[in-house]
């Protein structure tokens, strides 16, 4: 994790001094471990939220420094991915990287503009608001960790099942109807937190090329219904949710030149403006 960054060419801004708060409570949600890295170019301390989820054993601040001389964006998007490389290389597949990285991927020469996908989950996940007290989320967490986690597997089993069937849409439906369940499953326990939720657009970003598998059939009837999500729609519609087309969208996206893991290797999400509270 880290605030959101951005690179023009040579010139690099850091635009806030603190991780995104509702960045953190997605993040809190669905993820058991965060690293913030740390460093001797551009040093942040840690904002009240951070510092509170670095006290659970959450949130880690490893430190990596550069002592050889260079082009100082380009050392930074070096050092901005070493900790992602480096948990990768000793725990393949269970690390991600978060929104803040957008522009630093797209900088750095250990990514590819193109051969990956990514699978847009719009409208399609309530996640806590921007405000509700991290403690808050992490007992609705302890509490409803089954159904959390299992929306998580089912986003991360999405590639894997996609290649091992190849050319077969009925697994690729079936892929997309678990992740809608998971989707239901998350959406019905917020019911049961006293706390205001938001939906967010969530964008898993793959290594291989999905929308090159599938391309053959994504257009299909069945693939069609499957991607709408109707019966989250319809669940939405009744608590009066539903502003925007829930829906599964597949494209091409760049990609890891490494290509090592069929798990997300980032994260993209946007909020919805509209809070709600349905507990």
């Amino acid at each position: 994790m880290s605030p959101p960054i951005e690179i023009y060419g040579n010139s690099l801004t850091v635009k806030n001094s603190a991780i995104d708060e509702q960045e953190i409570r997605f993040s809190l949600l669905f993820f058991d471990r965060m690293m913030w890295p740390d460093n001797n170019l551009i040093s942040i301390g840690s904002s009240t939220s951070a510092a509170f989820l670095e006290q659970c054993g959450i949130l880690t601040r490893p430190r990596y420094r550069f002592t050889s001389g260079g082009e100082a964006t380009k050392l930074f998007v070096e050092l901005q991915l070493s900790a992602f490389e480096d948990m990768e290389e000793k725990e393949p597949g269970l690390w991600a990287l978060s929104n803040a990285y957008v522009n630093v991927v797209k900088h750095s020469p250990k990514f590819a503009a193109s051969g990956g996908s990514h699978v847009d989950l719009l409208g399609a996940i309530p996640v806590p608001d921007k405000d509700v007290p991290l403690n808050d989320i992490l007992e609705f967490k302890e509490k409803r960790r089954d159904q959390l986690l299992g929306l998580r597997i089912e986003i991360q089993n999405l590639a894997s099942a996609v290649m091992r069937a190849g050319d077969d849409a009925g697994v690729f439906i079936s892929a997309l109807e678990k992740i809608e369940k998971g989707c239901l499953e998350v959406l019905a326990v917020t019911k049961e937190a006293s706390i205001p939720f938001r939906l967010s657009n969530v964008r898993p970003r793959f290594e291989l090329d999905l929308a090159k598998i599938v391309g053959a059939f994504v257009t299909s009837a069945a693939v069609q219904t499957a991607t709408s999500m109707p019966k989250l729609s319809l669940a939405l519609l009744a608590l009066n949710l539903i502003k925007d087309n829930v829906s599964i969208k597949v494209g091409g996206d760049i990609t890891r030149k490494a290509q090592t893991q069929t798990s997300p290797f980032q994260y993209v999400a946007s909020y919805h403006d509209e809070v709600f509270k349905i507990g």
